[in-house]
């Protein structure tokens, strides 16, 4: 029902494959801009593809299913050209959508097939689609790119020479005059001089547009002569030859050389037929014409000659060509010392660039509006003026920054993917080699490691047992001083005291020769007290002397010490059984034990969650000696629960003196461990 004028799919379908060399995008005139002063587009480097005799939706319609059969076809060779040509109508029908899935359905084939030539025209009409229709710009810069690589590794070179131009173009339009410059000069050589013309007049444009924006007129001035020379060769161009004029004079008005920009004003205006055929570019020429007379010192016909550029630009709907008329009327009268004419006209420039989002006519608006303004709203502009100018830079350095880091990126890709190959080879080689040497090297590493940790842990229990031991002997000394000191005290009682209390006592007898009762009684009386105090003394040093060192006593004494500083915040009991012959328990053994009621102390505090400990060693009747600690905590599961490092370190400790361990627990009930040893 959709088909009009066309007797059946079939002739439809040959009628497309018949386009099989149709390019993306259609060419439609360079958009005239008298602000940019910029007459070429990237659409001049694009072909245009035949009008098929159908209304727009049934062609669309007869598209989707040509498409459909081709998916059931060799996915290659005619196929993908077929595929090509169907993107290509999409596009020129709005179908954007459609266009864009297929395209890159189309690029995944062509990048199965490594047909570099389908997959470059998948970039470059992608490339089209993101700039004229999406205005992504970073997108649209990204896929010129890699079209231009691809297309330079074709016999198809112009079509790399006409990325570069898009890209330049690109970069001009964000002021990125040195990448454009640089990308246009790359593009150069991909041209013929004899058959792409027009091509290199665009080239040479864009490079009088950037050499004008970086002040360097006379450059500007060659490239665009170079660029009407170019033109003036291509046929039917001529409307073009008039854009390449009209540059020049701009560049000679920026050079102040206003006579010059006249003549070259005027040569534009006198081709034939301009008014009807581009009456904006007529316009333009018109107001450009009056803005160099103005600004030369004619001072007649005006404002007459600014105003009729205006009316034809507003029957045209050229916003852009509005502001710059009356930016160009604003300037006129406020030399004309007119100041309400001018703020007028700034205000209409400033409103029109607002709703266009043209940022260059809002920031030329914005400065004669701080000028012409009163003072609240002039300093309010300047503002403006300045947010937007920062604004803007930031975007511009944004923009740069992706365009190089887009080159970088894929340049960098395609360096790597030339050396994937062997790279590959070469690395899994090495990894393998590395592999196998860090197995080695980790066997070797972690037993040096196990070696050293065993030799350390060695060290530290000997450095422990030697501490303990030292320990006891400073003890066993102090004990030994302690004893000696009584000793002493002793022999100074018995010796000293004693002596001087028996020499009163006779001295106390020989007086007892006086008669009388009472002085007899008193002396009695002190000589008995005398003897009870000599008793006394004597008692005391025969109990100090008789409290002889006892070896047997030293280690169950820094035992108890220890446990005493261990147990801090827990109640606590130690009893030691007085039948175990300590001296003749080694000194290793006693050492040993000495760290398993440490450790076990320390479990307590780190697990138990209890608030009572009972420590103790008692002698078994078949003569070997147990050590018991037991606690009122929370308990274990002793089966399931996990041993920790404290626990291996006490069955560690009791494994080197030939000892037993057990370990009795219940959830809720406490823990009991105990060591048997001979």
């Amino acid at each position: 029902m959709f088909i009009k004028n066309v007797h059946s799919f079939k002739t439809v379908f040959c009628v497309l494959l018949a386009w099989l060399t149709i390019q993306c995008t259609e060419n439609p005139e360079a958009n005239d801009l008298a602000q940019t002063n910029n007459q070429d587009s990237i659409l001049l480097a694009l072909g245009a593809g035949p009008e098929a005799n159908l209304d727009p939706a049934s062609e669309i319609e007869v598209l989707k299913q040509a498409k459909s059969s081709l998916d059931d076809q060799k996915r290659n060779g005619p196929a993908l050209e077929s595929y090509a040509a169907i993107g290509s109508r999409l596009y020129r029908l709005k179908a954007y959508d459609d266009f864009l899935k297929l395209t890159n359905e189309l690029q995944q084939k062509a990048q199965q097939t490594k047909d570099t030539l389908i997959l470059a025209n998948t970039y470059y009409d992608k490339a089209n689609y993101f700039y004229f229709i999406k205005r992504a710009i970073d997108s649209a810069y990204s896929n010129y790119y890699n079209a231009q690589k691809l297309f330079s590794k074709t016999p198809a070179k112009v079509n790399a020479g006409k990325a570069l131009l898009s890209m330049a173009i690109i970069q001009k339009n964000e002021r990125d005059y040195v990448g454009s410059e640089e990308s246009s000069i790359k593009a150069i050589p991909y041209f013929d001089q004899n058959t792409d013309q027009r091509f290199l007049s665009s080239v040479y444009n864009n490079l009088g547009i950037i050499a004008k924006e970086i002040g360097q007129y006379d450059r500007a001035i060659a490239y665009h002569k170079k660029a009407l020379d170019y033109r003036k060769e291509v046929k039917d161009y001529k409307m073009l030859e008039v854009s390449s004029l009209s540059n020049i004079g701009v560049v000679y008005t920026y050079k102040k050389q206003y006579d010059e920009a006249v003549s070259y004003y005027e040569m534009g205006l006198a081709y034939d037929s301009l008014a009807q055929k581009r009456p904006k570019t007529y316009a333009r020429l018109l107001d450009n014409l009056a803005y160099a007379q103005f600004k030369s010192g004619i001072d007649t016909g005006f404002p007459e000659a600014f105003r009729q550029p205006l009316q034809i630009r507003k029957s045209e709907n050229d916003r852009l060509g509005q502001i710059t008329s009356h930016l160009h009327l604003s300037e006129f009268f406020k030399f004309k010392d007119q100041p309400d004419s001018s703020l007028f006209h700034a205000n209409k420039a400033y409103a029109l660039a607002q709703k266009s989002k043209y940022n260059k006519g809002v920031l030329q608006s914005l400065s004669y509006l701080t000028e012409l303004a009163p003072n609240e709203q002039a300093r309010a502009f300047a503002k403006r003026h300045i947010a937007i100018s920062d604004s803007l830079l930031q975007v511009e350095r944004s923009y740069q920054d992706q365009f190089a880091r887009t080159r970088y990126e894929t340049d960098t890709l395609e360096n790597e993917k030339e050396a994937a190959t062997q790279r590959i080879r070469m690395l899994t080689l090495v990894l393998l080699g590395a592999l196998i040497a860090l197995l080695i090297g980790y066997i070797v590493i972690q037993q040096k490691i196990n070696k050293t940790k065993m030799k350390f842990q060695d060290e530290q229990q000997r450095a422990s047992d030697e501490i303990t031991n030292l320990m006891m002997g400073q003890h066993a000394k102090l004990e030994e001083g302690k004893q000696l000191e009584k000793h002493r005290i002793s022999e100074e009682l018995h010796d000293g005291v004693l002596a001087r209390l028996f020499g009163i006592r006779l001295n106390l007898d020989s007086l007892n020769a006086s008669d009388d009762d009472e002085a007899v009684a008193t002396r009695a009386k002190y000589l008995e007290d005398l003897k009870d105090l000599g008793r006394e003394i004597r008692t005391i040093s025969h109990e100090l002397n008789a409290q002889t060192f006892d070896s047997q006593m030293l280690y169950v004494d820094v035992v108890e010490k220890m446990i005493e500083e261990q147990c801090a915040g827990l109640s606590y009991t130690f009893e030691a059984d007085p039948d175990i012959a300590w001296s003749e328990v080694s000194n290793a053994t006693k050492a040993h034990m000495y760290r398993i009621i440490q450790e076990g102390i320390q479990n307590v505090h780190k697990h138990a969650d209890a608030s009572q400990v009972s420590i103790s060693f008692e002698k078994q009747e078949d003569g070997q000696i147990e050590l018991s600690l037991t606690d009122n905590g929370k308990g274990m599961a002793v089966l399931t629960a996990k041993k920790g490092i404290g626990l291996k370190n006490i069955a560690a400790r009791v494994d080197k003196i030939n000892g037993s361990l057990h370990l009795d627990s219940t959830l809720g009930a406490g823990t009991r461990l105990s060591v048997h040893f001979n």
